[in-house]
Protein backbone atom coordinates (compact mmCIF):
# COMPACT_ATOMS: atom_id res chain seq x y z
CA UNK A 1 0.00 0.00 0.00
CA UNK A 2 2.77 2.12 0.85
CA UNK A 3 4.40 1.47 -2.51
CA UNK A 4 1.96 2.27 -4.35
CA UNK A 5 1.21 5.96 -2.46
CA UNK A 6 4.24 6.68 -3.33
CA UNK A 7 4.89 5.47 -6.86
CA UNK A 8 1.28 7.04 -7.41
CA UNK A 9 2.07 10.07 -6.05
CA UNK A 10 5.36 10.83 -8.33
CA UNK A 11 4.11 9.65 -11.18
CA UNK A 12 1.37 12.32 -10.74
CA UNK A 13 4.05 15.20 -10.26
CA UNK A 14 6.10 14.08 -12.81
CA UNK A 15 3.50 14.02 -15.14
CA UNK A 16 2.00 17.54 -13.80
CA UNK A 17 5.35 19.55 -14.65
CA UNK A 18 6.27 17.72 -18.00
CA UNK A 19 4.64 19.57 -20.81
CA UNK A 20 6.32 17.30 -23.63
CA UNK A 21 8.60 14.10 -23.89
CA UNK A 22 8.70 11.43 -21.26
CA UNK A 23 7.52 10.33 -17.99
CA UNK A 24 9.77 6.65 -16.75
CA UNK A 25 9.32 4.70 -13.79
CA UNK A 26 11.86 2.10 -13.25
CA UNK A 27 12.08 -0.25 -10.06
CA UNK A 28 15.36 -2.50 -9.30
CA UNK A 29 16.21 -4.89 -6.75
CA UNK A 30 19.22 -3.79 -5.03
CA UNK A 31 19.58 -6.65 -2.47
CA UNK A 32 17.95 -9.66 -1.14
CA UNK A 33 18.99 -11.48 2.08
CA UNK A 34 17.51 -12.58 5.24
CA UNK A 35 13.98 -12.40 4.32
CA UNK A 36 14.51 -8.56 3.10
CA UNK A 37 14.26 -7.39 -0.18
CA UNK A 38 15.39 -4.05 -0.56
CA UNK A 39 14.19 -1.92 -3.77
CA UNK A 40 15.00 1.00 -5.61
CA UNK A 41 12.38 3.26 -7.41
CA UNK A 42 13.10 6.12 -9.48
CA UNK A 43 10.94 8.19 -11.36
CA UNK A 44 12.14 10.23 -14.27
CA UNK A 45 10.88 12.91 -16.31
CA UNK A 46 11.40 15.60 -19.26
CA UNK A 47 9.87 18.32 -17.52
CA UNK A 48 10.85 21.76 -16.28
CA UNK A 49 13.49 20.44 -13.16
CA UNK A 50 14.08 22.17 -9.72
CA UNK A 51 16.74 25.01 -9.25
CA UNK A 52 19.45 23.28 -6.93
CA UNK A 53 19.09 25.44 -4.30
CA UNK A 54 15.10 25.06 -4.13
CA UNK A 55 15.67 21.38 -3.67
CA UNK A 56 16.16 20.77 0.10
CA UNK A 57 13.30 22.91 0.54
CA UNK A 58 11.04 20.39 -1.04
CA UNK A 59 10.96 18.08 1.83
CA UNK A 60 9.11 20.49 3.87
CA UNK A 61 5.31 19.84 4.16
CA UNK A 62 3.42 22.68 1.66
CA UNK A 63 6.69 23.82 0.36
CA UNK A 64 7.11 24.48 -3.14
CA UNK A 65 9.37 25.72 -5.43
CA UNK A 66 8.02 29.05 -6.25
CA UNK A 67 4.30 30.40 -5.46
CA UNK A 68 3.37 30.34 -9.16
CA UNK A 69 3.24 26.67 -9.39
CA UNK A 70 0.21 26.53 -6.90
CA UNK A 71 -1.51 29.25 -9.20
CA UNK A 72 -0.98 27.00 -12.43
CA UNK A 73 -0.93 23.30 -10.90
CA UNK A 74 -2.91 23.17 -8.12
CA UNK A 75 -2.15 21.38 -5.16
CA UNK A 76 -0.25 22.28 -2.21
CA UNK A 77 3.18 20.76 -2.24
CA UNK A 78 2.30 18.09 0.26
CA UNK A 79 3.49 15.53 -2.12
CA UNK A 80 7.47 14.68 -1.32
CA UNK A 81 7.22 15.19 2.41
CA UNK A 82 4.59 12.50 2.28
CA UNK A 83 6.60 10.42 0.30
CA UNK A 84 9.72 10.81 2.42
CA UNK A 85 8.14 10.25 5.34
CA UNK A 86 6.29 6.82 3.80
CA UNK A 87 9.96 5.93 2.16
CA UNK A 88 11.21 6.32 5.87
CA UNK A 89 8.59 4.38 6.97
CA UNK A 90 9.30 1.42 4.92
CA UNK A 91 13.49 1.54 6.41
CA UNK A 92 14.47 3.75 3.27
CA UNK A 93 15.06 7.44 2.05
CA UNK A 94 14.14 9.72 -1.44
CA UNK A 95 16.47 12.05 -3.16
CA UNK A 96 16.38 13.96 -5.95
CA UNK A 97 18.45 14.93 -8.98
CA UNK A 98 17.42 17.55 -11.26
CA UNK A 99 18.77 20.46 -13.65
CA UNK A 100 16.34 23.37 -14.45
CA UNK A 101 14.94 22.81 -18.31
CA UNK A 102 16.31 19.20 -18.27
CA UNK A 103 14.33 17.29 -16.09
CA UNK A 104 13.86 15.30 -12.65
CA UNK A 105 14.60 11.88 -11.32
CA UNK A 106 12.96 11.54 -7.98
CA UNK A 107 14.32 7.95 -5.99
CA UNK A 108 13.51 6.34 -3.13
CA UNK A 109 14.68 3.01 -1.53
CA UNK A 110 12.37 0.63 0.65
CA UNK A 111 13.13 -2.88 2.34
CA UNK A 112 10.13 -4.66 1.86
CA UNK A 113 9.33 -8.26 3.82
CA UNK A 114 9.57 -11.46 1.53
CA UNK A 115 6.66 -13.14 1.81
CA UNK A 116 6.18 -17.23 1.63
CA UNK A 117 3.33 -18.09 -0.87
CA UNK A 118 2.51 -20.86 1.31
CA UNK A 119 2.43 -19.62 4.50
CA UNK A 120 1.19 -16.31 3.94
CA UNK A 121 -1.91 -14.98 5.90
CA UNK A 122 -4.87 -14.21 3.40
CA UNK A 123 -7.85 -12.45 4.81
CA UNK A 124 -10.80 -15.11 4.58
CA UNK A 125 -14.67 -15.11 5.54
CA UNK A 126 -16.49 -17.05 8.22
CA UNK A 127 -16.31 -19.90 5.13
CA UNK A 128 -12.73 -19.76 4.89
CA UNK A 129 -12.80 -18.06 1.15
CA UNK A 130 -11.02 -14.96 -0.32
CA UNK A 131 -13.72 -12.43 -0.61
CA UNK A 132 -14.54 -10.89 -3.90
CA UNK A 133 -12.23 -8.07 -5.20
CA UNK A 134 -15.33 -5.45 -5.79
CA UNK A 135 -13.37 -2.43 -5.05
CA UNK A 136 -10.33 -3.88 -6.93
CA UNK A 137 -8.47 -0.90 -9.17
CA UNK A 138 -10.06 1.81 -6.63
CA UNK A 139 -8.13 4.62 -4.55
CA UNK A 140 -9.62 5.50 -1.38
CA UNK A 141 -8.46 7.92 0.90
CA UNK A 142 -9.52 7.08 5.01
CA UNK A 143 -9.76 10.25 7.12
CA UNK A 144 -9.95 9.12 10.48
CA UNK A 145 -7.70 9.64 13.45
CA UNK A 146 -7.71 6.55 15.38
CA UNK A 147 -4.70 3.85 14.58
CA UNK A 148 -6.80 1.28 15.26
CA UNK A 149 -9.64 1.93 13.07
CA UNK A 150 -6.95 2.69 10.53
CA UNK A 151 -5.78 -0.40 10.42
CA UNK A 152 -9.04 -1.74 10.74
CA UNK A 153 -10.56 -0.14 7.85
CA UNK A 154 -7.01 -0.23 5.59
CA UNK A 155 -7.16 -3.87 6.28
CA UNK A 156 -10.74 -4.68 5.09
CA UNK A 157 -10.36 -2.18 2.11
CA UNK A 158 -7.61 -4.08 0.61
CA UNK A 159 -8.85 -7.36 1.28
CA UNK A 160 -12.05 -6.41 -1.00
CA UNK A 161 -8.42 -5.32 -3.59
CA UNK A 162 -8.71 -1.30 -3.00
CA UNK A 163 -5.61 0.99 -2.56
CA UNK A 164 -6.13 2.99 0.08
CA UNK A 165 -4.35 6.19 1.32
CA UNK A 166 -4.62 7.28 5.59
CA UNK A 167 -4.48 10.34 6.96
CA UNK A 168 -4.95 11.25 10.07
CA UNK A 169 -7.17 14.77 10.50
CA UNK A 170 -9.28 16.51 8.24
CA UNK A 171 -7.00 18.95 6.99
CA UNK A 172 -4.41 16.36 5.84
CA UNK A 173 -7.41 14.94 3.94
CA UNK A 174 -8.00 18.50 2.10
CA UNK A 175 -4.71 18.89 1.16
CA UNK A 176 -4.50 15.06 -0.05
CA UNK A 177 -7.52 15.06 -1.97
CA UNK A 178 -6.28 18.15 -3.78
CA UNK A 179 -3.30 16.78 -4.35
CA UNK A 180 -4.05 13.38 -6.14
CA UNK A 181 -6.53 11.42 -7.46
CA UNK A 182 -8.96 9.60 -5.09
CA UNK A 183 -12.11 7.80 -6.34
CA UNK A 184 -13.84 7.96 -2.75
CA UNK A 185 -13.29 9.23 1.20
CA UNK A 186 -14.44 7.35 4.25
CA UNK A 187 -14.02 10.96 6.52
CA UNK A 188 -14.72 10.58 10.11
CA UNK A 189 -17.07 13.40 11.77
CA UNK A 190 -14.63 14.19 15.07
CA UNK A 191 -11.36 14.52 14.08
CA UNK A 192 -8.31 16.85 15.19
CA UNK A 193 -6.88 19.85 13.64
CA UNK A 194 -10.14 20.30 11.19
CA UNK A 195 -12.82 18.15 11.36
CA UNK A 196 -14.64 15.89 9.20
CA UNK A 197 -17.45 18.48 8.42
CA UNK A 198 -15.43 21.35 7.44
CA UNK A 199 -12.86 19.03 5.37
CA UNK A 200 -15.82 17.68 3.55
CA UNK A 201 -17.16 21.22 2.52
CA UNK A 202 -13.57 22.12 1.59
CA UNK A 203 -13.43 19.09 -0.72
CA UNK A 204 -16.62 19.44 -2.41
CA UNK A 205 -15.18 23.21 -3.11
CA UNK A 206 -12.44 22.24 -4.76
CA UNK A 207 -11.63 22.61 -8.13
CA UNK A 208 -12.40 19.93 -10.70
CA UNK A 209 -15.02 17.00 -10.08
CA UNK A 210 -15.15 16.01 -6.46
CA UNK A 211 -15.25 12.58 -5.19
CA UNK A 212 -17.99 11.24 -3.24
CA UNK A 213 -17.42 11.65 0.75
CA UNK A 214 -18.71 8.83 3.09
CA UNK A 215 -19.02 10.10 6.84
CA UNK A 216 -17.88 8.06 9.56
CA UNK A 217 -18.89 8.39 12.71
CA UNK A 218 -19.87 6.71 16.44
CA UNK A 219 -22.09 9.74 17.47
CA UNK A 220 -25.95 8.24 16.90
CA UNK A 221 -27.72 11.43 16.73
CA UNK A 222 -29.39 12.24 13.61
CA UNK A 223 -28.09 15.94 13.88
CA UNK A 224 -24.88 14.66 13.41
CA UNK A 225 -25.25 12.94 10.55
CA UNK A 226 -27.58 15.56 8.89
CA UNK A 227 -24.61 17.93 9.11
CA UNK A 228 -22.60 15.75 7.23
CA UNK A 229 -25.21 15.02 4.68
CA UNK A 230 -25.68 19.10 4.69
CA UNK A 231 -21.68 19.29 3.99
CA UNK A 232 -21.89 17.40 1.01
CA UNK A 233 -21.27 13.35 2.28
CA UNK A 234 -23.43 11.33 0.04
CA UNK A 235 -24.36 8.87 3.15
CA UNK A 236 -23.22 8.02 6.46
CA UNK A 237 -22.11 4.87 8.37
CA UNK A 238 -22.22 4.41 11.69
CA UNK A 239 -19.35 2.99 14.01
CA UNK A 240 -18.90 0.06 14.46
CA UNK A 241 -18.64 -0.39 10.58
CA UNK A 242 -20.16 -3.56 9.75
CA UNK A 243 -18.64 -4.88 6.10
CA UNK A 244 -21.35 -5.58 4.47
CA UNK A 245 -23.18 -2.21 4.76
CA UNK A 246 -19.55 0.05 4.41
CA UNK A 247 -18.67 -2.36 0.65
CA UNK A 248 -21.95 -1.30 -0.10
CA UNK A 249 -21.53 1.81 0.76
CA UNK A 250 -18.89 2.47 -1.23
CA UNK A 251 -20.17 0.59 -4.47
CA UNK A 252 -23.05 2.64 -4.36
CA UNK A 253 -21.61 5.94 -4.10
CA UNK A 254 -19.38 4.96 -7.43
CA UNK A 255 -22.50 4.26 -8.97
CA UNK A 256 -21.40 0.10 -9.47
CA UNK A 257 -24.51 -2.02 -9.22
CA UNK A 258 -22.90 -4.69 -7.78
CA UNK A 259 -23.03 -5.55 -3.96
CA UNK A 260 -22.42 -7.76 -1.41
CA UNK A 261 -25.39 -9.62 0.22
CA UNK A 262 -26.81 -8.61 3.46
CA UNK A 263 -27.20 -11.86 4.55
CA UNK A 264 -23.43 -12.20 4.81
CA UNK A 265 -22.05 -12.09 8.50
CA UNK A 266 -18.99 -12.22 9.83
CA UNK A 267 -16.36 -12.26 6.64
CA UNK A 268 -13.17 -10.02 6.70
CA UNK A 269 -14.24 -7.85 9.55
CA UNK A 270 -13.66 -10.21 11.88
CA UNK A 271 -10.42 -11.40 10.95
CA UNK A 272 -8.48 -8.52 9.86
CA UNK A 273 -7.87 -7.95 13.56
CA UNK A 274 -6.70 -10.40 16.05
CA UNK A 275 -9.08 -10.80 19.03
CA UNK A 276 -6.03 -9.75 21.24
CA UNK A 277 -4.88 -6.88 19.62
CA UNK A 278 -8.66 -5.48 19.44
CA UNK A 279 -8.69 -6.30 23.62
CA UNK A 280 -5.16 -4.51 24.26
CA UNK A 281 -6.83 -1.58 22.22
CA UNK A 282 -9.66 -1.37 24.19
CA UNK A 283 -7.81 -1.75 27.43
CA UNK A 284 -5.46 1.32 26.23
CA UNK A 285 -7.94 3.52 25.67
CA UNK A 286 -9.45 2.57 29.47
CA UNK A 287 -6.15 3.19 30.91
CA UNK A 288 -6.32 6.75 29.12
CA UNK A 289 -9.48 7.15 30.36
CA UNK A 290 -8.96 6.05 34.26
CA UNK A 291 -6.19 9.02 34.15
CA UNK A 292 -7.93 11.50 32.19
CA UNK A 293 -10.94 10.93 35.14
CA UNK A 294 -7.98 11.77 38.21
CA UNK A 295 -7.13 15.26 36.69
CA UNK A 296 -10.90 15.77 35.14
CA UNK A 297 -10.03 16.57 31.51
CA UNK A 298 -13.57 16.79 30.10
CA UNK A 299 -11.80 17.38 26.41
CA UNK A 300 -9.42 14.39 26.40
CA UNK A 301 -12.35 11.98 27.80
CA UNK A 302 -14.93 13.02 25.19
CA UNK A 303 -12.28 12.01 22.35
CA UNK A 304 -11.19 9.04 24.62
CA UNK A 305 -15.14 7.86 24.82
CA UNK A 306 -14.96 8.67 20.95
CA UNK A 307 -13.08 6.49 20.38
CA UNK A 308 -13.90 2.97 22.43
CA UNK A 309 -17.71 3.97 20.94
CA UNK A 310 -15.61 3.21 17.56
CA UNK A 311 -14.21 0.32 18.84
CA UNK A 312 -16.47 -1.55 21.16
CA UNK A 313 -19.19 -2.82 18.58
CA UNK A 314 -16.55 -5.17 16.89
CA UNK A 315 -16.82 -8.92 17.31
CA UNK A 316 -20.48 -8.53 18.43
CA UNK A 317 -19.48 -6.32 21.34
CA UNK A 318 -22.89 -4.99 21.23
CA UNK A 319 -23.46 -5.16 25.43
CA UNK A 320 -19.99 -2.82 25.52
CA UNK A 321 -21.30 -0.31 23.36
CA UNK A 322 -24.82 0.01 25.37
CA UNK A 323 -22.30 0.08 28.68
CA UNK A 324 -19.90 3.29 27.03
CA UNK A 325 -23.17 4.65 26.04
CA UNK A 326 -24.23 4.89 29.33
CA UNK A 327 -21.47 6.21 30.54
CA UNK A 328 -21.32 8.99 28.01
CA UNK A 329 -24.26 10.14 29.47
CA UNK A 330 -23.47 10.46 33.07
CA UNK A 331 -19.95 10.93 33.57
CA UNK A 332 -20.34 14.46 33.48
CA UNK A 333 -23.00 14.14 36.38
CA UNK A 334 -21.28 11.89 38.64
CA UNK A 335 -18.44 11.96 41.17
CA UNK A 336 -14.85 10.66 40.03
CA UNK A 337 -15.34 7.53 42.34
CA UNK A 338 -17.87 6.66 40.92
CA UNK A 339 -16.92 7.16 37.18
CA UNK A 340 -13.52 4.91 38.18
CA UNK A 341 -15.99 2.29 39.07
CA UNK A 342 -17.70 2.46 35.89
CA UNK A 343 -15.10 2.28 33.94
CA UNK A 344 -13.65 -0.74 35.92
CA UNK A 345 -16.75 -2.39 35.13
CA UNK A 346 -16.57 -1.73 31.53
CA UNK A 347 -12.74 -3.53 32.08
CA UNK A 348 -13.91 -6.32 33.87
CA UNK A 349 -17.24 -6.66 31.07
CA UNK A 350 -14.24 -6.61 28.20
CA UNK A 351 -12.37 -8.64 30.06
CA UNK A 352 -15.31 -11.56 30.20
CA UNK A 353 -16.07 -11.47 26.94
CA UNK A 354 -12.72 -12.03 25.24
CA UNK A 355 -12.14 -15.10 28.20
CA UNK A 356 -15.61 -16.73 27.03
CA UNK A 357 -15.05 -16.44 23.47
CA UNK A 358 -11.10 -17.95 24.02
CA UNK A 359 -12.84 -20.81 25.56
CA UNK A 360 -15.63 -21.15 22.47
Amino acid sequence: MRLSQIVANLINNAIKFTDQGFVRLKIEALSQKNGVLTLQCSVSDSGKGIAKDKIPSLFEPFAQEDTSINRRYGGTGLGLSICKRLAQTMGGDVSIESRENHGSTISFTCCLSEVDPENSEKPSDSKGLAPEPLLSGLIILIAEDNPFNQKLILKLLEGYGATCMVVNNGQEAIDLADELHVDAVLMDIHMPVVDGVAACEAIMQQSGESPPIIGLTADITQAEHQRMLSAGAVSIQSKPLEEVNLVNAILSALRDQRKLPEQQTGGLLASVIPAQELKKALFDNLNRLEQQLTVDEKTSLRQIIHDLMGLCGLYGMSELRELVLEFRATYSSSAVEENLKKVQFIRQHIQDFFERNAEN
